[in-house]
């Protein structure tokens, strides 16, 4: 996904001369074909995250769209301040783009883990927030960003991950999206965990339990709420996320249906890990792989 998504910011900055990129600690190479063609426009700044925000809004002040790309932890965490003052309220667009989102860079420990990005982004009045589940998302939600100059923010999967939103049905009106049927489970998820709700689902199918799969790539209450319409869901809700209990898709969908309703959540624990190893591991660990899931869903049916 990071690929696509790194691919797809190159190529609307050589069409739209307003794009422009702004990088923070990125590898080496990371944007090499657009720095020697645009050098202008791709601005990299080595490890100063606040400083970028502050950058970047000076230059949406002056007519450009800045894309700020850095790891998911230190551009939420780190920079929160600077864009909740120096984007949010100055009503300026940006898109901060954060890769490794959620645990994708579990080996280097908690400081690398954004599991509490949704949270603290939920608190930017006018942000939004997207989690695409493969590439071909990815690049909807990054084209449509620019096109209507929004200030948003997009959490990143660890890349390589297949093609699987164009086998489902997409909502009308959003961008969220659904497979399956009315049956005795929903499975409501964001992000990458999209790969595993379905496979769970087809494991499901294979012992006689039908369902369906809703899949969330922006955390829009108003997405939420109409779609939970739309979809006339029956059934046992089942929430899986990769994020803290707080602020997140769970925290949403309760907003919508109602602190009362009966919902069965997954997520991360309210607390940093102790844990190091790799995402799968710390999917393991709470419960979050597909083979998991299944087995929750037919334990709580």
């Amino acid at each position: 996904m990071r690929k696509e998504a790194l691919d797809c910011i190159e190529e609307l900055v050589s069409k739209n001369p307003k794009v422009c990129i702004i990088g923070s600690d990125l590898g080496s190479g990371t944007f090499a074909k657009t720095l020697k063609s645009h050098p202008d426009r791709v601005l990299m700044e080595g490890i100063a995250e606040q400083h970028i925000i502050g950058f970047s809004a000076g230059l949406a002040a002056n007519g450009f769209y800045p894309i700020i790309h850095t790891i998911a932890t230190f551009l939420t965490r780190r920079c929160y301040e600077q864009i909740a003052i120096d984007l949010a309220q100055q009503k300026l667009p940006a898109l901060l783009v954060g890769a490794g989102g959620g645990l994708v860079y579990s080996p280097l420990g908690p400081t690398h883990q954004a599991t509490d990005d949704f949270a603290l982004m939920t608190n930017i009045p006018s942000m939004r927030i997207f989690a695409p589940a493969d590439p071909r998302e990815v690049i909807e939600i990054i084209e449509a960003c620019v096109q209507n100059k929004i200030l948003g923010y997009v959490r990143l999967g660890r890349g390589g991950e297949p093609i699987v939103t164009d086998q489902m049905s997409r909502i009308d009106g959003s961008l969220s999206k659904i497979l399956g049927s009315k049956g005795l489970y929903t499975i409501i998820c964001t992000g990458t965990l999209l790969h595993e709700a379905l496979q769970a689902s087809r494991k499901l199918d294979k012992v006689g339990i039908s369902g369906q799969v809703i899949h969330f790539p922006e955390l829009s209450e108003s997405d939420i709420m109409s779609t939970i319409k739309s979809s006339d869901i029956s059934g046992k809700i089942f929430i899986i996320e990769e994020h803290i209990p707080v602020g997140g898709l769970a925290t949403r969908v309760r907003n919508v249906l109602g602190f009362e309703s009966e919902i069965w959540v997954r997520q991360l624990p309210s607390s940093y890990s102790e844990n190091y190893g790799s995402q799968k591991d710390h999917w393991l660990k709470w419960g979050l792989t597909a083979d998991q899931i299944s087995s929750w869903i037919k334990g709580e049916l």
